[in-house]
């Protein structure tokens, strides 16, 4: 009677895994790593595309806030300009005369302050006085004109100017404040505190271009 071979496992106890399935198993292993590699890499981008995005709107905001500033310093400049152009035209002629028609057809009152002020000055006024005045305005407005073109073109160097000129502001307006002046010096010192913090915020954040 012929024998049967008696059935006997591995030796290593363990259930070998036919060749193509192992290869399966291989290339779905590596499709899903590279998939959860896509998948961080697109929110990587997003996360960082998301904060540059944040960080330009920021700067934008800032940089229109700071234009507006540069702007007004401008129109002061300019205005100031004016009236020093207006001072060389009064030379050789009756200033107190024009400063009361000036006051009349603004509907100022001429014994408030800062009409008083200016008729005492106008009756005052003399040729040199005149000439000083003038020179002292076109001075002036040439620093505010070049602080004006300083932030529009977002310069350190106008943001400290902007900043400690308008703090410099601050106490006289808070004294005039106090002394009555309400609505004016209420009004410049609301300005220059917008003024001084914005500048403030602009110099911590700093700029690319210098």
């Amino acid at each position: 009677m012929p024998s049967i071979a008696k059935y006997s496992p591995p030796r290593s106890g363990a259930i070998k895994v036919p060749h193509r399935l192992d290869n399966f198993l291989a290339r779905q292993q590596n499709r899903c790593s590279r998939q959860m590699c896509r998948v961080a890499m697109h929110r990587s981008i997003h996360s960082t595309v998301g904060q540059h995005c944040n960080e330009a709107l920021l700067s934008t905001r800032s940089s229109g806030a700071i234009r507006t500033v540069a702007l007004l310093e401008a129109m002061k400049g300019s205005l100031v300009l004016l009236a020093g152009i207006g001072a060389l035209s009064l030379i050789h002629h009756d200033a107190q005369r024009f400063a009361e028609r000036l006051v009349g057809h603004l509907h100022l009152n001429p014994a408030s302050s800062y009409p008083r002020i200016f008729l005492d000055f106008a009756a005052k006024a003399t040729d040199s006085r005149l000439r000083t005045l003038a020179a002292f305005a076109a001075g002036y407005a040439l620093v505010r004109l070049i602080e004006a073109y300083g932030l529009w073109r977002e310069r350190h160097w106008a943001e400290w100017f902007a900043a400690v000129s308008g703090g410099i502001y601050i106490p006289f307006e808070i004294y005039k404040l106090f002394r009555g002046d309400a609505w004016l010096s209420l009004g410049a010192l609301s300005a220059n505190i917008v003024v001084v913090g914005l500048m403030i915020k602009a110099l911590l954040r700093g700029h690319p271009v210098e």
